[in-house]
């Protein structure tokens, strides 16, 4: 099933563009992103993710606009050290996550064409997650060092404010289990 969604995410994503770029210049944009987990997944992390990511956006009549969203959101992880009884070295364990968002996007814009433009809109499309795990010096088990790749569906709602050049976004990612309120500034480049 997960093969399937990735083709159908693939071909709405091109479809998407094929309409898209029928309807004017697009603006291309970069930023950093920074991503507050919540639920469980909070609680495993217990960071803050950061990163970065890369958009383009075509005018979709006046006030709509449709494009793509990559990027690489770092969120860290959870160090464990123990000393368990009997024995003279710490056990270590460590998890890290990672993730590769490959979403499309659509905006509407509220208000007039020009100055300050606040948009809503939603990001729809797919993560794909790296866990890595290191263990070492735990009784009975040979050391690890393992990671795990998965790819989730993911959608979130966002809403922000284009200030010429400058982009100013929040939104919630909801993903099965992974869930993270998100922020994003950048830069975007092209036709305003």
């Amino acid at each position: 099933m997960k093969k399937y969604t990735v083709w159908i995410m693939l071909i709405l994503f091109l479809g998407l563009f094929q309409v898209a770029f029928g309807q004017g210049l697009p603006k291309f944009g970069v930023g950093g992103v920074l991503g507050f987990p919540t639920g469980n997944w909070g609680d495993l992390t217990n960071n803050v993710g950061f990163g970065g990511t890369a958009q383009v956006l075509v005018p979709v009549g006046e006030n709509m606009a449709a494009g793509g969203h990559v990027g690489y959101i770092i969120f860290g992880g959870e160090d464990f050290e123990r000393i368990i009884q009997g024995q003279t070295e710490k056990a270590k364990e460590e998890y890290d996550y990672s993730a590769i968002p490959i979403l499309a996007q659509g905006r509407y814009y509220l208000g007039v064409p020009y100055g300050p433009r606040p948009f809503v809109g939603a990001l729809v499309g797919f993560h794909i997650f790296s866990v890595s795990h290191k263990s070492e010096n735990v009784p009975n088990v040979p050391d690890v060092d393992e990671s795990n790749t998965e790819t989730e569906f993911s959608f979130a709602p966002m809403g922000g404010i284009e200030i010429g050049g400058l982009e100013i976004a929040a939104f919630y990612m909801i993903i099965s289990d992974a869930n993270y309120f998100g922020g994003r500034i950048g830069f975007n480049f092209g036709p305003q």
